[in-house]
């Protein structure tokens, strides 16, 4: 269950405190011995949802069930420029084949599908990310044992890919975790120019990475997988430039520090129990629970549960063609 305590704000001299300016995944580092926090933008009244709370709904002559957890509808957490949905579909059922305008993203989180993008099949298993691109058409049917349960996301393109670039900025210092052996054989991706068009990547074929520009301490207990994102070399995932998708993971007892970025993030809980701190807000986090962070809004992660805590990030270029959402599918 999630719930909200504390207030909002911090302190100019948290703000400022110890500023490291950290690209977005693996992009260019800036260090500020005192950089101003950028202004506020004023966040929703709603920073999160779980899926838990949320009605299941269909729609007329439509197998698929979903839940609306980011968008203009009531209910989500609002925004113009992105929806989110987590979809359930039996085993055995299918949707219509569609096109849309928008670009769109499925995380599969549990069961199995057999997807069709533009007469190019292929199978989906548990943590695989689709791509489908705008206009393309699509349809799929769950094949597994077990329902299909699937994470959509539908964003605006053409939007502010600065802000997207620019990175986070920590104001947290690091704890101290010398003593936690690393658990995973993490692997250097670097940036390249050379951009795949593949429709689907799965996450145990790409590497646990981490941000080489953190300290050791806070790199042995996080990792993360990027599974959309702009080009890297000998790596297997989706290009975009418009966004960042991905796998995070971080040890038990471990935080991941207080940090800001001018561009607006979406979190999914996957696995385990977290306490988040979104601009002095408190929230108890469990699985199928959706944090929204407005940009420049402070955010930090505690796993406070009894295993590796496990979640779905999403960054995107705000201010896009938000126009381009209306006709629908």
């Amino acid at each position: 269950m999630s719930q909200e305590t504390g207030s909002r704000g911090v302190t100019d001299a948290r703000r400022t405190a110890g500023a490291l300016t950290i690209a977005a995944a693996l992009g260019v580092v800036s260090i500020s011995a005192s950089r101003s926090m950028p202004p506020m933008q004023d966040a929703p009244p709603l920073v999160h949802v779980n899926a838990d709370r949320l009605p299941w709904r269909t729609e007329p002559n439509a197998s698929v069930r979903h839940q609306r957890l980011v968008g203009p509808d009531a209910g989500a957490i609002p925004r113009g420029d992105l929806r989110i949905h987590r979809l359930a579909l039996e085993s055995g059922q299918g949707v219509a084949a569609r096109s849309h305008r928008v670009p769109e993203i499925h995380f599969i989180a549990a069961g199995a599908a057999t997807w069709t993008i533009d007469n190019q099949q292929f199978s989906a298993t548990p943590d695989t990310a689709v791509f489908v691109p705008p206009g393309a058409t699509h349809t799929f049917i769950a094949t597994g044992s077990d329902d299909l349960l699937a994470i959509a996301y539908r964003w605006a393109p053409g939007g502010d890919q600065e802000a997207l670039h620019a990175g986070s900025t920590m104001t947290d210092d690091v704890p101290d975790y010398s003593s936690r052996p690393t658990t995973e054989t993490l692997t250097r991706y670097q940036a390249s120019t050379e951009a795949s068009d593949r429709l689907h990547v799965r996450s145990v074929d790409v590497a646990w990475t981490t941000n080489w520009t953190y300290s050791e301490s806070l790199w042995r207990v996080y990792r993360y997988k990027p599974l959309v994102r702009s080009a890297l070399a000998n790596w297997p995932g989706v290009t975009r430039d418009d966004v960042r998708m991905g796998l995070q993971m971080l040890d038990v007892g471990a935080a991941y520090p207080t940090h800001f970025h001018p561009s607006p993030e979406v979190y999914v809980m996957l696995d385990g129990h977290a306490r988040w701190i979104v601009d002095g807000r408190g929230i108890d986090a469990g699985p199928g629970t959706t944090i929204h962070t407005p940009p420049n809004a402070t955010h930090r992660i505690e796993n406070v549960g009894e295993g590796p805590l496990r979640w779905l990030y999403f960054w995107w270029a705000p201010n896009g063609n938000v126009r381009a959402f209306d006709p629908g599918s």
